[in-house]
């Protein structure tokens, strides 16, 4: 991307998606910092809802750039739930307590009066969370850039997370103004 790579970005919804490694959350932090070296970071909320690196997925987007300069909003713990869970209610356990923890964050998010906002991972909130309540949270912000996991490669243990997310991103692809598909995504 260039210097001015960030304003195609500038009044629109954009939904990064894919599959697991495909470099979601490293193409976010490549534009975070085009909005940072254009000086935009005083406008910026970060909601970080990833969690820790495991197995070399993803992890927190302050692993990729510094993110001291701006609203930075994640919770202190976060699982995921397909990998962690053995069984149906262990994953349904950790998607809800999940829910949980990253609901206060959206709703902190929603009234907090900048707006640029970067979410890394949405898909761990919408997994028991409310679309409706990420809806809103897109329609109160000018700017969003969000990564989304779409893929197949998950157990959920027949908890019906893998279904719940896939309507859900759907309807955020519908809602985007861009959708970045990466990796090999149907």
């Amino acid at each position: 991307m260039n210097s001015r790579g960030y304003k195609k970005f500038i009044d629109k919804k954009t939904l990064i998606i894919g599959p697991l490694r495909a470099g979601k959350t490293r193409l976010l932090s490549s534009i975070l910092f085009e909005f940072i070296e254009a000086g935009l970071e005083k406008d910026i909320i970060i909601l970080d809802f990833s969690p820790d690196e495991i197995e070399g997925l993803g992890g927190p987007l302050s692993r990729y750039i510094d993110v001291s300069r701006m609203i930075y909003l994640a919770p202190d713990n976060v699982w995921p739930p397909r990998l962690m869970g053995k069984t149906e209610e262990e994953v349904d356990k950790l998607a809800e307590e999940n829910r949980r923890v990253l609901e206060k964050l959206v709703d902190m998010a929603i009234k907090i009066d900048k707006q640029i906002l970067f979410i890394n991972d949405v898909t761990l909130y919408l997994h028991r969370g409310s679309l409706s309540r990420i809806l809103r949270l897109f329609d109160s912000k000018r700017t969003v850039i969000a990564t989304a996991y779409y893929g197949d490669e998950f157990d959920d243990k027949g908890s019906g997370i893998n279904v719940r997310e896939k309507v859900a991103v759907r309807a955020l692809m519908i809602k985007a103004d861009n959708v970045i598909r990466l990796g090999s995504v149907r």
